[in-house]
């Protein structure tokens, strides 16, 4: 069954029974997790998700753009009287970009563990959007390279260097890139066998990111959240030979 959106205009809301009808939707979305039949279906969520993490990725490139240009000799940006710099932002960015990564390999972990009930509703949820995932992760990881390293080193008269901790996290960045170009059907049909031997860097990646995280002593949070999700995949991937 289709979904459709529901029109509540300012009268429509005044009436009682649109709080309950409202309610009910909400039931069923959570419903939805173990009935994957229901009018709200976790496939239906997946496309849903799909669409906007697609708009997200395509309103982040415009927004880096936009922060870019808008940003002073300092590396900062005025907006509502209130001042932000592009380090902070680009280590959020960073941060962030972390987490997209692990997005992309969570349903695959969870595939390998033969998951059930609310496991493997989110499994279903996640395995569609991983291509979008994927390409968020590149933009933060980019957005967080340009606002910390690269436009503070092109304003200020330093050496262009790289500390051992950025080397690990260029090393993923330019790895990660061309999985990021070839998440997409007509890549996997165009190389055949050759697509899977190159999404395996998957594996090399997380553990680029893991060291070059845990390098930054500022970052224990993010170094645990990294190592778990290392620490399962390798499990999945034995538990997928025996």
């Amino acid at each position: 069954m289709p979904f459709h959106f529901l029109n509540t205009g300012r009268e429509e809301v005044k009436n009682p029974l649109h709080y309950f009808l409202l309610i009910d939707i909400s039931n069923r979305i959570i419903d939805s997790f173990n009935m994957p039949n229901s009018f709200f279906s976790v496939r239906t969520l997946s496309n849903l998700l799909a669409q906007v993490l697609f708009f997200l990725n395509v309103a982040l490139v415009f927004v880096i753009v936009l922060l870019i240009v808008s940003s002073n000799k300092f590396g900062q940006i005025t907006f509502l009287n209130t001042t932000f710099s592009l380090l902070e932002i680009g280590k959020k960015a960073g941060t962030l970009a972390a987490f997209a990564f692990c997005a992309t390999i969570i349903p695959g972990i969870l595939r390998r563990f033969r998951v059930t009930g609310l496991l493997k509703s989110i499994q279903i949820i996640l395995t569609p959007i991983r291509p979008h995932f994927g390409v968020l992760m590149v933009i933060l990881a980019l957005a967080h390279y340009l606002f910390v390293k690269i436009l503070p080193t092109f304003r200020l008269p330093l050496p262009f260097t790289l500390a051992t901790f950025e080397i690990f996290g260029v090393l993923a960045f330019f790895l990660a890139f061309p999985l990021a170009l070839t998440s997409n059907i007509q890549s996997k049909k165009l190389l055949g066998k050759n697509w899977q031997r190159l999404h395996l860097l998957v594996y090399i990646i997380l553990w680029l990111i893991f060291i070059h995280v845990a390098l930054l002593s500022r970052s224990v949070p993010l170094s645990v959240v990294l190592l778990v999700t290392g620490a399962f995949q390798i499990g999945s991937l034995f538990l997928k030979k025996r």
